[in-house]
């Protein structure tokens, strides 16, 4: 797919630059999932970037609820996309992550723009980096095979009665950056 008309440029996973860790921490993401009929997408501050499974095979990971609807699209369909918006979408990606689009069209409501991969994952065409992934992986967290820094975090007031998240493991399967 050419997304050159977005300022887009394809890229090699292995060329990207972003800092892994603050891209999901502190910059978050969008993981848009679904197909032309019915998408939806999530603000994600929990991922991964790195290899596995052979010959370096690119992968991102990232971590979502039960709850949330967008874990219905991840379920279903074979891929996903995580896009990184410039910071002048911060906004946005807060009222991405605090919104349902159970409950509302939120993708129309946050005013972005959006296309479909030759893969038919949607994607943010405002994204400063975009990675689209195909599941290869997934699996529900168990709590009690957690270590005990995390047993503690997991038993905080915020995830009581919270299922633990499912972890998505992408490979990236192409990757469009602006210059």
């Amino acid at each position: 797919m050419d997304f050159s008309g977005y300022g887009l440029k394809r890229k090699n996973p292995a060329d990207i630059t972003d800092n892994p860790i603050t891209m999901f921490s502190r910059d978050w993401a969008l993981v848009a999932a679904g197909n032309r009929e019915r998408f939806n997408a999530l603000t994600v501050a929990w991922g991964a970037l790195g290899t596995a499974w052979g010959n370096g095979r690119p992968l991102a990971i990232i971590f979502v609820s039960p709850s949330r609807f967008t874990h219905e699209f991840l379920e279903r369909e074979k891929g996903f996309s995580i896009n990184v918006l410039p910071v002048e979408f911060r906004k946005i990606m807060g009222y991405m992550g605090s919104r349902s689009g159970r409950d509302e069209d939120k993708i129309a409501e946050s005013g972005l723009e959006y296309a479909f991969t030759e893969r038919e994952t949607p994607v943010f065409t405002q994204s400063r980096l975009i990675l689209n992934c195909e599941k290869i992986y997934s699996h529900t967290i168990e709590r009690d095979r957690f270590g005990e820094t995390l047993k503690s975090v997991y038993a905080a007031p915020v995830f009581k009665g919270v299922d633990p998240h499912t972890v998505y493991f992408g490979e990236i399967t192409d990757c469009w950056a602006r210059d």
